[in-house]
C-alpha cells in the first residue's frame, strides 16, 4: 500500500465575513493573509469574531499541496 505524505504549506488564511439571513454563502467574503503561522492567523480570527455580532464569523484555513498524480 502506498503511503501518502502530508506536507502542508506554512501559509494560513483567515476567511469569513458577514452572513446574510437565510443565505448559504458569504455575499462579500473577506480573505486575510497569508500568515506564516497558525497562532497569528487564529489570533486574527478571534479578534474579528469578537465583534459580538452572530452574523460575523471568521475561520482559519491552511494551504495544502495538490495530491500527487498517480499512474
Amino acid at each position: 500500500m502506498d503511503r501518502m505524505t502530508s506536507n502542508f504549506a506554512e501559509r494560513y488564511w483567515v476567511i469569513g465575513g458577514r452572513w446574510v439571513d437565510d443565505a448559504r454563502h458569504l455575499p462579500w467574503p473577506r480573505v486575510l493573509g497569508p500568515y506564516g503561522d497558525y497562532q497569528a492567523a487564529q489570533a486574527s480570527a478571534e479578534d474579528l469574531n469578537a465583534s459580538g455580532e452572530p452574523q460575523v464569523r471568521y475561520l482559519v484555513v491552511a494551504d495544502a499541496p495538490a495530491p500527487p498524480d498517480r499512474p
